[in-house]
């Protein structure tokens, strides 16, 4: 047996300094596949963020952006094959496990040029898909109905038309690449990791660094093109296949815009940032709303009366506030109506940079409170903040969180409760508003038993009487309550 062990040794160390001496990729075979994966992840990483302004936005929206990318890879990689083997481009089944045999022709680098053309022109095929983006939903929601598996498949509908024919040349082309790596001595593996390499930086460089700068549109436009830059050659006839992708960009649609707006209204700012899609809207009356997503109606110039309550109510219970904390800012109107409180000083998280930067597009509804010196604006997670922040407050506000929002149910938790009452001063008070329009009756009876374990004798404070969007405030002291009905503004 010990004779068998040391030559099992020997013969894994060959394969070991075999594998050292292996050579890498060819480097414009290697860039090639390295693009088309930072392409490919990158399209439908800003195409998903695109969507996000008109379906759910649910678990299942995502799972099915994902669905029809794995589906359209594995459709491209099947017909290329089926495909490529028909003209002779590429070689048979390995003849042994660990020896495969050489190829017996090279795919053919026009055939190469075709699938990055045709990925070019699918792409911004795409786009175009995106822009009609809402129009095709609501069309299949009208058709389909307004059932869980009616929406599914609609937003399945509109997800393929942007995304199945750009990722059957996905997988089509990197089946290409592969073929093309493929030899003796590895080189598939090599191209799989670059491949994987380019996808991984394509979700933190796209959405993070260029989407904000240039917008969606053109970010999805400079996508689409960069697969002409990866063209090998061209000769003949092709030259005006390569010519079409460049012409069909004056076909894609003005902007990505997809915010609802009434007749008579229009657009006042749009921002694109790294976590959301922000809009201010103005309608026919000249009331400006703000939105997130589309879909997220963060407040508006309208219901400034009752946003100003949201700031007065709690900050009055208390006999004498000296510092508030509001999580959660918005169109900054509550945050502003703080600093008609002559001896408060008051700092406002706000979760999305955007959503700041288009602040002043309330004024003066909010009392311009960037240019308040008694208020501090801080871009930050309202949670964590309350976490790693070791100020003490008399009063904090939190502002009505929407339910469906990722990431809001970590605002109701019995933990984020706790980490605010840590945050109170002796006799502090906290305000949670709730919009009862937007929560089922469950959710509303568990989110007050966990207020109640952390405030208990806590109350509950009605915002003003409104049948059609209901707010309550939960309103619970450190201590015993001693509310104050001297204070004013």
């Amino acid at each position: 047996m010990a004779p068998t062990h040391v030559q099992s040794l020997e013969v894994f160390a060959a394969h070991a300094r075999s594998a050292v001496r292996t050579p890498f990729l060819p480097s414009r075979l290697g860039l090639t596949v390295f693009a088309t994966g930072l392409l490919g992840i990158g399209f439908e990483t800003v195409g998903g963020r695109v969507l996000a302004q008109v379906l759910e936005n649910t678990v299942y929206t995502f799972a099915a952006v994902l669905a029809v990318f794995l589906l359209g890879t594995s459709i491209g990689a099947a017909l290329y094959q089926r495909v490529a083997v028909r003209r002779g481009s590429i070689g048979g089944p390995p003849t042994g496990v660990c020896e495969p045999r050489a190829l017996q022709g090279n795919p053919s680098p026009f055939m190469l040029a075709d699938l990055l053309v045709g990925s070019s022109l699918v792409c911004l095929l795409g786009v175009v898909a995106l822009g009609e983006a809402e129009t095709i939903f609501k069309t299949c929601r009208s058709t389909l109905g307004d059932g869980s598996l009616a929406v599914s498949a609609a937003e399945m509908e509109v997800v393929s038309m942007v995304f199945l024919l750009p990722t059957i040349f996905m997988g089509a082309t990197f089946s290409h690449l592969a073929q093309a790596a493929r030899r003796k001595d590895g080189g598939v593996g090599q191209a799989a990791a670059l491949n994987t390499f380019g996808g991984a930086l394509a979700a933190a460089f796209f959405p993070v660094f260029l989407l904000p700068f240039i917008g969606s549109k053109w970010t999805l436009t400079l996508i689409s093109l960069a697969y002409l830059l990866l063209v090998p050659r061209v000769s003949g006839w092709r030259w005006g296949f390569l010519a079409a992708p460049v012409v069909l960009v004056s076909a894609l649609p003005a902007n990505l815009h997809l915010v609802q707006v009434h007749p008579g209204g229009r657009i006042v700012k749009y921002r694109e940032g790294v976590m959301a899609s922000v809009a201010v809207v103005e309608d026919a009356n000249r009331d400006r709303v703000l939105r997130v997503d589309n879909r997220f109606q963060m407040g508006g110039t309208a219901a400034a009366a009752a946003e100003y309550r949201h700031a007065h109510i709690p900050l009055l219970l208390h006999p004498a506030p000296k510092r508030a904390l509001f999580l959660g800012l918005g169109t900054g109107i509550t945050f502003g109506a703080a600093s008609l409180h002559p001896t408060l000083q008051s700092d406002g998280v706000e979760l999305v940079p955007e959503v700041v930067e288009v602040m002043r597009r309330f004024e003066p509804y909010n009392f311009a409170p960037q240019h308040k010196p008694q208020l501090k604006l801080f871009v930050a997670d309202a949670r964590r903040f309350v976490r790693v922040t070791s100020a003490k407050y008399d009063v904090i506000v939190a502002d009505l969180f929407h339910p469906a929002r990722d990431g809001a149910g970590s605002l109701y938790t019995l933990e984020h409760f706790q980490a605010i009452r840590e945050r109170l001063a002796p006799g502090g008070l906290f305000c949670q508003w709730l919009p009862l329009h937007q929560l089922d009756e469950d959710m509303l009876r568990v989110i007050t038993r966990t207020f109640l374990e952390v405030f208990p004798g806590g109350q509950g404070w009605l915002l003003r009487f409104n049948v059609d969007a209901p707010v309550i405030g939960l309103v619970g002291t450190v201590g015993r309550p001693h509310y104050s009905t001297k204070n004013s503004p």
